[in-house]
């Protein structure tokens, strides 16, 4: 258990686990869907079949409605495992604690009992859905090739640049996370002191410990929206680029003004889906920071408050 807590608690609950990736890919699904529908609508419009125009346009409709339904049941698997997580972690961590004594590490042990397992148990629900999102973007990719080699090639050219960007940052973001709790525990463990016996040498401990620690902090959100920022701004770049290319394809009669629709559309989604992915880099160092204190702290000896 000590190992992978992690591991062993989602065996237990894999009947949650399940339903939350069905819900996220029916969802995903719709929203795939639901750009060819509107691009097809505006096709027939253009062509003048408006009573195929409007049979697209209800279906479209339709899918949108089940697709807000199955978005409420996928919020609500999100907080059913987060819940669970939230549990189970505390109750592992809880043995390792007795009585009520003093101790020099009580403001880290704090933190890892509220922040660092709210970190690991939020981790997992958002995962699924950002993996989900990675394998989205592929689909598109697909349809981007289907359109044109050029279209393609333009989106592997941007996945490229913002894989580039991501493993560039991904240590600082690790390091940025560890110092920034490490700050946070000792500010806490400050807290504790005077909490239990004030003193004014250990008040102003206080200003000291808040400064270090809101300085670390805002360097770990520099970092990583600099990280987020920069694959978005790929991507916005690449975007604008096809749509200029699909006005010119269009004007050559080339394709039809449905398909420049549902390449703003999908474009739009991709920098959802790096987005996402830019998240699930930023919460997978952020849970492997989490995840060894934790570890750390239920292999050492019990800890007496």
């Amino acid at each position: 258990m000590i190992n992978n807590p992690s591991f062993e608690i989602l065996k237990r609950h894999k009947f949650i686990i399940a339903i939350r990736i069905l819900t996220i890919v029916i969802v995903r699904a719709c929203f795939l869907i639901i750009p060819i529908l509107f691009g097809a609508s505006i096709s027939n419009i253009v062509s003048g079949n408006y009573m195929q125009a409007g049979i697209y346009a209800g279906v479209g409709l339709s899918v949108a409605v089940i697709c807000r339904v199955f978005q409420i049941c996928m919020s609500y698997m999100w907080m059913k495992l987060f819940e669970v997580l939230v549990i189970e972690y505390t109750s592992q961590a809880e043995e390792k604690i007795v009585d009520t004594k003093q101790d020099k590490n009580r403001g880290e042990i704090i933190n890892i009992l509220t922040q660092d397992i709210e970190i690991m148990a939020s981790y997992f629900p958002s995962a699924i859905r950002m993996i989900i999102r990675t394998l989205e973007a592929l689909v598109i990719f697909i349809y981007f090739f289907s359109i044109g080699y050029y279209i393609g090639f333009a989106g592997i050219s941007a996945t490229a640049f913002s894989l580039l960007i991501l493993n560039i940052t991904s240590k600082k973001i690790e390091k940025s996370n560890k110092k920034m709790l490490e700050s946070l525990d000792e500010r806490s463990s400050v807290i504790n002191k005077i909490l239990e016996k004030p003193k004014v040498a250990v008040i102003e401990r206080l200003d000291e410990s808040t400064k270090k620690w809101v300085l670390d902090y805002r360097k770990k959100e520099l970092i990583e929206e600099s990280s987020k920022n920069g694959v978005s701004i790929i991507i916005e770049v690449f975007r604008w680029a096809m749509i200029i290319m699909g006005i010119h394809l269009f004007i050559k009669g080339n394709i039809e003004v449905g398909v420049i629709v549902v390449i703003y559309s999908y474009y739009s989604q991709l920098i959802d889906s790096f987005t996402e992915i830019s998240d699930l880099v930023i919460r997978t160092k952020r849970f492997k920071v989490s995840e060894k204190r934790l570890l750390d702290f239920i292999k050492r000896k019990k800890y007496k408050f």
